[in-house]
């Protein structure tokens, strides 16, 4: 059965900190990284052993355990659109913060999260996800419930996609495969 969502590589650069105590992560990988320098935290799902959790690879403290079945491959988590994710241990974030992520997906279901950090549901989140059942590619934070989006560009369909996602005081902007694709 065809996937919803292919997952495998993140990296996050931070300049202050915020904490989380719910994380859900889905990510994705190609032959190459274009990492930013000194990232804070990776997990890099390609080549992970299927239910087993993989360890962050820069302080090798933090695991992403994988909930309800997701698979293993040589690209990546692949997750199947319903209830798959990967948990993450908690940790400090926040401030100028970039995400990087690689995401294939084979199918749009209504706000599939690529990642989704936070205190509960619109609780200090961050969520990059497609827009409804589209290939729009959404990136929004919220500080408590309130919370500021955009919406730009689209994910590629079944095709690998790199996004970086950056939020920096009151602005957020998103580039796909190296360009800005919105502010």
């Amino acid at each position: 059965a065809p996937f919803a969502l292919r997952l495998g590589y993140i990296s996050v650069i931070e300049a202050m900190k915020f904490h989380v105590s719910s994380l859900l992560l889905v990510l994705a990988g190609l032959t190459t990284i274009h990492a930013a320098p000194n990232p804070s935290k990776v997990f890099d799902f390609r080549g992970c052993t299927t239910g087993s959790p993989v360890t962050e690879s820069v302080h090798e403290t933090l695991l992403a355990s994988p909930i309800n079945g997701p698979t293993c491959g040589a690209d990546g988590l692949s997750l199947d659109g319903n209830d798959d994710y990967a948990d993450i241990d908690d940790f400090e974030f926040g401030g100028t913060t970039s995400f990087e992520v690689y995401v294939k997906y084979d199918s749009f279901n209504s706000y599939s999260r690529v990642f989704d950090f936070g205190n509960g549901e619109n609780n200090d989140n961050v969520v990059l996800c497609n827009t409804e059942t589209t290939s729009t590619i959404r990136w929004a934070v919220f500080q408590e419930s309130t919370h500021k989006a955009i919406e730009t560009s689209n994910f590629d369909s079944a095709s690998w996609t790199h996004v970086v996602a950056t939020v920096s005081g009151t602005t957020m902007k998103v580039y796909k495969n190296g360009v800005l694709a919105g502010t």
